[in-house]
């Protein structure tokens, strides 16, 4: 199994399934990386290195509070093309309506790194 990294950004999906006497009850596929993250003596690491982080922050909520947001937030493509390839993004999400950032924006983010 791979470790997930900016560079090569390995993506699985893990799937969790939950049964009661034989029969399903629920069921959640969620996109998973693997990937170790700490600090240490004032610097960054993932999966053992020394990284160096970079990138944007997109206030979900407050991003939807532009008029032209509501044509495109919902747009993986263009989400994908003018967020998150541009600028390497983080998704900030927050509790306030209107609610997290799709999971799938989020799960782009990952697959891109």
């Amino acid at each position: 199994m791979a470790n997930w990294s900016p560079e090569h950004p390995v993506v699985y999906k893990l799937r969790l399934v939950e049964t009661e006497s034989g029969k399903l009850v629920d069921a959640r596929e969620i996109s998973w990386g693997r990937k170790e993250f700490h600090t240490q003596d004032k610097r960054f690491y993932l999966n053992g290195q020394p990284v160096e982080l970079r990138g944007g922050v997109v206030m979900w909520h407050r991003f939807l509070r532009n008029p032209e947001a509501a044509a495109v937030a919902f747009d993986p493509k263009w989400f994908r093309t003018n967020v998150v390839l541009r600028l390497k993004t983080t998704v900030q999400t927050c509790c306030v309506q209107p609610g997290p950032a799709p999971e799938s924006l989020l799960d782009l983010c990952d697959h891109e790194g």
